[in-house]
């Protein structure tokens, strides 16, 4: 797999591909508790996690009952053939 710096794709003999995941995440209840302190703490705690998991985030942003992440992967597409 290798990488185009000018395209931002990854690319192999017959393929290329980008994966980009928009992630939500919702408040049960959608009750509006991501202000101030809480806020900082939880998106503190969800960068630190995606980094860990191998996550580059390339956006993060939301409202006090949600939050938006933009995030992309260095993987490569699989396709899961069913068993018959």
């Amino acid at each position: 797999m290798q990488f185009d710096k000018e395209k931002g794709w990854f690319f192999n003999q017959h393929s290329c591909f980008l994966l980009q995941y928009h992630l939500v995440l919702v408040t049960k209840y959608r009750h509006p508790v991501l202000t101030g302190k809480v806020k900082d703490f939880v998106y503190s705690y969800l960068q630190e996690k995606m980094k860990l998991a191998g996550l580059n985030i390339l956006e993060m942003n939301g409202e006090p009952d949600h939050i938006h992440s933009t995030s992309c992967l260095k993987l490569h597409p699989v396709s899961i053939w069913p068993k018959w």
